[in-house]
């Protein structure tokens, strides 16, 4: 993350990522599996909103705040995945579960709210990298 662009990252973890499959399924298998169009469009749905947007927006994020930041914003996505399971496919929080997500969002606020500068963020070495290798004008 220090020398690359976020997503490029994303690209190449994707890509070495995705070598394995090739050993377990042979490349284009899923072309020959006979889905239907709303199949396809629901799988692409899924492989940008649900894996590439996600994951892009994340490393993004790691740019600008600390790795560790990031990964305690990111114990939000339990959180927020049983409220979306609540509103949409009819889920039942009980009081403990409410609890316990109240007690996670309370601890994840607690712990950004401490300021620190952080001058190792991926971007500011990027942003001082490039200006140190620019010739001075003079």
């Amino acid at each position: 993350m220090h020398r690359y662009s976020p997503w490029t990252v994303l690209f190449y973890a994707l890509l070495f990522s995705a070598i394995p499959w090739y050993i377990f399924y042979p490349p284009f298998h899923y072309l020959w599996a006979g889905f239907t169009l709303p199949q396809w469009l629901g799988l692409l749905y899924i492989a940008f909103m649900g894996t590439a947007i996600p994951f892009g927006l994340y490393f993004v994020g790691i740019n600008y705040i600390r790795s560790t930041r990031a990964s305690i914003t990111a114990t939000l996505e339990p959180i927020s995945a049983g409220f979306i399971a609540y509103l949409f496919l009819g889920e039942i929080l009980e009081p403990l579960q409410i609890l316990g997500g109240v007690l996670v969002i309370a601890a994840i606020v607690l712990l950004q709210l401490q300021s620190e500068q952080d001058e190792l963020t991926p971007e500011l070495i990027r942003a001082q990298a490039s200006q140190n290798s620019t010739p001075d004008e003079g």
